[in-house]
């Protein structure tokens, strides 16, 4: 692999790594938005069933006793529909996560490709710097010699 080509490689996967963390990260948002909604909810259910206490001891009407269930009842199948979502988001964490790691391992390879490609370049150039000086040496001793032998 040319050095150019894993240069372009790398900068790929980094940039296919940084998209998943933004991807992750909107994820990460929308799973604690839910899960203070699911706070709210929770509280505002226990606010319910506070005022149906009280309600229930001053023998209020039986009809704000039944839109306070009613109240109650909505909130319980909020809480079932946010925990659903809070579930679903939690499986696309997971499968967001694997394609991260994926990613991860891509990128790795590929400056791993790029690292052995730099070196086997550099080793390249000092063997050819290496047969130059050689070369030369050569080239002087056998001057040397054959200005020796006239």
């Amino acid at each position: 692999m040319k050095l150019a080509t894993s240069g372009i490689l790398i900068q790929l996967s980094d940039q296919q790594r940084s998209d998943i963390e933004r991807e992750l990260a909107g994820v990460n948002q929308r799973f604690r938005h839910l899960q203070q909604q699911q706070q709210e909810g929770r509280r505002h259910i226990s606010q319910l069933n506070r005022q149906r206490d009280q309600i229930t001891k001053q023998r209020n009407s039986a009809a704000l006793l039944q839109d306070l269930n009613a109240s109650m009842n909505e909130h319980v199948h909020m809480l079932a529909a946010l925990q659903s979502g809070i579930v679903e988001l939690e499986e696309q964490k997971h499968n967001v996560l694997g394609r991260m790691k994926a990613a991860c391992r891509t990128q790795h390879a590929y400056e791993t490709a790029h690292h052995k490609e730099e070196h086997r370049l550099q080793r390249q150039q000092t063997l050819h710097n290496q047969q130059e000086l050689d070369d030369l040496v050569a080239s002087r001793a056998t001057a040397h010699v054959a200005g020796g032998n006239a």
